[in-house]
């Protein structure tokens, strides 16, 4: 229950509350402040709206990918790359049933190498799951996967 003037109560028929579900990796209660517009008063007394989500059996589990299922992109023609590891971890989630069908084969690591330069250091991947519906991967706190590689010019 919200009161205001009728200018301000105005196109406000309802509340939006954003959940990034891929962020989520099993079910809880989220809390959301009621954020009202300036001359809109909360006369219900409710200041958080509490948001139960429910994550049907999701699990996960690391899948090690190695360096035959890289790809490396946009390589200058006149540089070599020399990647320092010869596999990557990566941890995918999905119901337990769809796990138990992913290997190795089913990732693709991708590594672009635009605007590098000669010399050693990390460079983010993008990675590709084919074959298998309704599992992704999970990132930590958004954060890419990386490399190390050794980006050298020939001759």
């Amino acid at each position: 229950m919200i009161s205001g003037a009728e200018a301000a109560l105005s196109g406000l028929d309802k509340i939006e509350l954003t959940v990034d579900l891929g962020l989520l990796t099993d079910s809880q209660v989220l809390d959301f402040p009621i954020e009202l517009p300036e001359n809109v008063t909360n006369e219900s007394g409710i200041f958080v709206v509490h948001v139960t989500i429910e994550i049907p059996e999701m699990t996960t589990a690391i899948v090690t990918v190695p360096a035959e299922n890289f790809v490396l992109l946009n390589v200058p023609e006149n540089m070599d790359v020399a990647i320092r590891k010869e596999q990557l971890q990566i941890m995918v989630r999905g119901r337990e049933n769809k796990l138990k069908e992913i290997t190795a084969e089913n990732i693709t690591v991708y590594i672009d190498f635009s605007n590098t330069e000669a010399g050693s250091r990390y460079y983010n991947c993008s990675i590709e799951i084919s074959g298998i519906s309704d599992v992704g991967v999970v990132y930590d706190n958004d954060e890419p996967y990386r490399i190390l590689a050794l980006v050298s010019v020939r001759g």
